[in-house]
């Protein structure tokens, strides 16, 4: 690797704190404390915890010496004068009106063209340094994969030997990345899993998942292929000496567009009843429908699959099928399965026959409508809701 090209860092350990449904606690937290002196730590740690329900350990250390590179990794905020400074991204995301508010996909349609290395979150931070974007180069690799074989993954391992020691930037048209052949290159120390816990927080897109210590592209269009080209070509935003005024200006929402990819085609008219319009619902049975996520229940589920509602044994009633079985998410504002370790954990996750499913969604629907809100507070609130649905079955002949 040449002298000049930077290292692929990331904030690695602090996977939990990079979950969307956490980045937007984290935003609200933020704009509350807009303005206050980074060094009244009681303040900010208070407020911080109340929001989020995060650790933010160790407590003998001031908050924002740990995790300040976690908030300008998101984009959520910086230290100006010794001020907390929120961004335009930490607004958009909690926008109140629902139609201007950023849900995941486009907060990363916005990330991943603008995220690179050098990046004023990590402290070799040098604006001199050849520019490289590693969202960008990860996804053109992918769509040229999928482009020739019809599906494409990618382990932390492949990034280093075919993207790292190639030397790509994340420039390039996606021909460019189907021509790339394997180089010794191997991770050192902890890069492995600097690279990985990136690659499972760029999971958290709708059409992408993160399984089996891959990262794989989820689509069945191959019309958004040219979206996908277009949301992986880099934007340049000047970089400025001082890493806090950059991360500012990284953060600054233009008039571009956003590009954001929605596999909608997998969606039923009984889901766009239930997701009336509502971004985040609709992500959330995109990622139901992935056929990825789906395949690797199955292989990690005892047989026979019984739907967790009706119990009943699909393959045994209709014969003639095999793994008629639906998984459904418990909790609708999940963006992605949750990472354990190094394992990917599907307690979140139920199988259900298709009546089932639907019919959990219209009383989800029925439920959230006499709520008068868009979407469940808590896994808690929204498993209380899927059992109490269970418990009003009837299970008679």
């Amino acid at each position: 690797m040449s002298s000049v090209y930077p290292k692929w860092a990331w904030e690695q350990g602090r996977m939990q704190y990079f979950k969307f449904q956490n980045i937007r606690r984290m935003a609200r937290a933020i704009t509350e404390l807009e303005n206050v002196p980074l060094d009244n730590d009681t303040v900010i740690r208070g407020t911080m915890k109340n929001y989020t329900d995060l650790p933010f350990k160790p407590v003998d250390y001031k908050l924002w010496r740990n995790y300040g590179r976690v908030v300008k990794c998101c984009l959520l905020g910086a230290r100006i004068n010794n001020r907390l400074a929120a961004t335009d991204v930490c607004q958009r995301i909690i926008d109140e009106n629902h139609e201007t508010r950023w849900e995941v996909d486009e907060y990363f349609a916005f990330l991943i063209p603008r995220f690179s290395y050098p990046f004023p979150a990590f402290r070799d931070y040098n604006i001199s340094q050849q520019r490289v974007f590693p969202l960008c180069a990860i996804l053109k690799y992918l769509i040229g994969s999928y482009v020739t074989k019809g599906e494409a993954s990618i382990s932390e391992l492949e990034v280093y030997s075919v993207l790292i020691g190639n030397e790509v930037t994340g420039h390039g048209d996606f021909a460019l990345f189907q021509s790339l052949q394997p180089t010794r290159m191997q991770p050192v120390s902890d890069q492995g899993r600097q690279v990985r816990e990136m690659m499972i927080f760029l999971g958290q897109v709708s059409f992408l998942n993160w399984i089996d210590s891959r990262l794989h592209i989820d689509i069945d269009n191959s019309g958004v292929i040219q979206a996908l080209i277009d949301l992986s070509t880099p934007k340049d935003v000047k970089l400025l000496a001082n890493p806090d005024a950059s991360v500012l200006a990284l953060a600054t929402i233009d008039n571009d567009q956003l590009y954001v990819i929605g596999a909608t085609n997998r969606l039923s008219h009984e889901d766009f009843a239930f997701t009336e319009g509502k971004r985040v619902r609709t992500n959330h049975l995109r990622i139901e429908r992935s056929n990825n996520l789906r395949s690797y229940f199955l292989r990690n589920s005892l047989r026979p699959v019984l739907c967790d509602m009706c119990h009943v044994n699909n393959d045994r009633r209709y014969p003639w099928t095999q793994n008629l079985i639906e998984i459904h998410h418990l909790l609708p504002l999940a963006s992605s399965v949750e990472i354990d370790r190094q394992r990917t954990s599907l307690r979140d996750i139920v199988p259900l026959c298709p009546s089932c499913h639907r019919s959990i969604h219209v009383y989800y629907r029925n439920w959230l409508k006499g709520e008068g809100v868009d979407d469940f507070n808590s896994r808690d609130e929204s498993l209380k809701v899927y059992n109490d649905a269970k418990k009003l079955i009837w299970l008679g002949q």
